[in-house]
């Protein structure tokens, strides 16, 4: 389970969290709305660990608590949106191979991309990186 409990974190004098509480089971899945510049990310990179600003509350995952330790970081992992986890010359397919070599997940990239879909657009790469 990953907890939260009264989260507070600003940057500087500016408050960025104030209070924030949730509770997270396993396989849950939790959606984050609200406008630009409220938290959101912020949010989320505490609920992985990152050190940001001056925080007081408590995260864990399976009471563990929330901070850059080995133990923690095999139990919660962030991956940012913008892509900047990606191997630009990889195709989706091969990211598959490297996250269940890399996670030591059980399911094989065929099984895992057959639940999520899999897309007509898994043999494709990610992003074309310029060449020099």
């Amino acid at each position: 389970m990953l907890t939260c409990e009264d989260l507070t974190l600003s940057f500087g004098s500016r408050p960025v969290l104030g209070d924030a509480s949730l509770s997270l089971r396993e396989g849950q899945v939790l959606g984050l709305v609200a406008p630009n510049g409220s938290g959101k990310t912020t949010l989320l990179k505490a609920l992985a660990g990152a050190p940001l600003g001056s925080a007081r509350g408590a995260v864990q995952a399976d009471g563990v608590p929330g901070c850059r330790t080995g133990d923690y970081q095999e139990l919660v992992f962030y991956a940012p949106g913008d892509g900047s986890l990606l191997y630009g010359d990889l195709n989706a397919r091969d990211h598959f191979d490297l996250l269940v070599s890399h996670w030591g997940i059980e399911d094989s990239p065929a099984e895992l991309m057959e639940r999520w879909g899999s897309p007509d657009w898994a043999a494709n790469r990610c992003f074309a990186t310029p060449r020099a």
